[in-house]
């Protein structure tokens, strides 16, 4: 039987890379527009000049914001209106971006800023008050943006009271959205809720002098209302990269804690194992590396009741083929060999050239005694991947059971030419 240990790999380069750029960026962009450009309203030659560079800078930022978004925390988008999230968010991303530049700022705008919700709420693992908190701080944002030009808008029938409704609002939203993000209990949930508002703000930084720069219907001149809406983007960017950070120290720290577990794994001190895992789950409880070694673990003891509640709750995080493998794996340890096959088979479905499951389903068809099936996944294992020895052994093992001798000759003598290792089966077992 083919255990498989690793699920995924975590890694936080992209995100280390990412926050770092989004810091320097908006930093950069405080120091230009408030130190060496003498002020917001600044028409030095040295100021334009530096203007060109942040904002140069601030758009590569923004790109790498939404890629991240797009292509962080290693998601299948398993669920159809989460795609549907993904697929709209890119689309009204390219549009909204073309509008800015080339039509109305306001608008693109806007629309970027449904992009950005959209991308970030696409995210499988944003869920509970995180999602809450990320939903209402984009709202907020959205609703400053066009408090202006409802302003400009009521104030000429004489009833300006609602552009301050919409500006309290729109302020409050967005506090409420960020304190609904730091409350959130997991700890991937609150990554990607924080990692999006620090989009949004970042967006927000971006497109107010942006538009009076390049002249995109612009007067040249930053009010109040400018000012303020700069600051407050600025602020809560700066308390969102705060709590990303934190988080992205913890994501780093559990896959130290990760890494150790599997080496104990592959020593075999299960105890060890055991321990490493708990601690990671500890940090973030649906960590599917922690949760996939501890249930191999529990598995390799013998704890196969625990094993199975382990991969059951990894599979409700992701299902993957490996965790339905290893599921599979516990009830072929168990001697239920049908339900063994089924989550072999829904490995499959996942996918569908996965050879550990393929190798597996031979063997668990070699005990029911279904001969034709195990001939028929053994050649398609070595089909796959003719390179592995399992599908080797298990086929010794096969030809052990059904008496052939000269059978088992020939693939022991392949695979001492192939993996330069003596075989022996006794009673049909290797």
């Amino acid at each position: 039987m083919v255990k498989e240990s690793a699920s995924e790999k975590r890694t936080s380069l992209p995100y280390i890379i990412s926050i770092g750029l989004s810091a320097g960026g908006v930093l950069g962009t405080w120091i230009t527009l408030l130190i060496f450009g003498g002020g917001l309203n600044s028409t030095s030659a040295f100021f334009q000049y530096a203007t060109t560079v942040y904002l140069g800078l601030l758009s590569v930022v923004v790109i790498i914001n939404v890629l991240t978004l797009i292509t962080g925390w290693e998601e299948k988008w398993s669920e159809r209106k989460k795609k549907g999230y993904l697929i709209g968010g890119i689309i009204l991303l390219i549009i909204g971006s073309l509008i800015i530049f080339f039509v109305n700022w306001l608008l693109g705008g806007i629309i970027g800023f449904i992009s950005l919700m959209l991308i970030t709420l696409s995210k499988n693992k944003l869920e509970g008050i995180a999602n809450t908190g990320a939903t209402l701080l984009m709202i907020g944002f959205l609703l400053l943006l066009i408090v202006p030009s409802v302003a400009a808008y009521t104030s000429m029938r004489g009833y300006d009271i609602l552009s301050y409704i919409m500006a309290v609002g729109g302020f409050a939203m967005a506090i409420v959205g960020m304190y609904f993000i730091l409350m959130a209990a997991k700890h991937t949930a609150r990554m990607i809720a924080s990692y999006g508002g620090i989009a949004t703000a970042t967006f927000s930084i971006f497109l107010m002098p942006a538009h009076e720069f390049l002249r995109i219907h612009s007067n040249m001149v930053y009010g109040i209302y400018d000012l303020t809406l700069f600051y407050f983007s600025f602020i809560i960017f700066w308390i969102l990269w705060g709590v990303f950070v934190f988080e992205l120290s913890k994501d780093m720290k559990i896959v130290k804690i990760v890494d150790r577990g599997y080496e104990a794994l592959k020593n075999m001190e299960w105890d060890k194992a055991e321990e490493y895992f708990i601690h990671a789950l500890k940090i973030d409880e649906d960590c599917v590396d922690a949760l996939n070694g501890l249930g191999i673990g529990y598995m390799m003891r013998g704890k196969n009741e625990e094993a199975l509640r382990t991969f059951k709750r990894l599979l409700k995080i992701k299902p993957s083929e490996v965790a339905y493998t290893n599921m599979g794996n516990v009830y072929f340890k168990m001697g239920k060999y049908d339900d063994a096959i089924k989550m072999y088979k829904e490995a499959l479905k996942h996918n569908e050239s996965y050879y550990n499951a393929i190798v597996n389903l031979a063997r668990a068809y070699m005990e029911k005694g279904m001969m034709d099936e195990v001939e028929k996944y053994l050649k398609l294992a070595k089909e796959k991947d003719p390179s592995r020895k399992s599908a080797y052994i298990v086929e010794a093992i096969y030809y052990g059971k059904v008496g052939d001798g000269k059978r088992l000759d020939e693939i022991k003598e392949r695979i001492k030419r192939m993996f330069g290792e003596d075989l022996i089966v006794v009673e049909g077992e290797v």
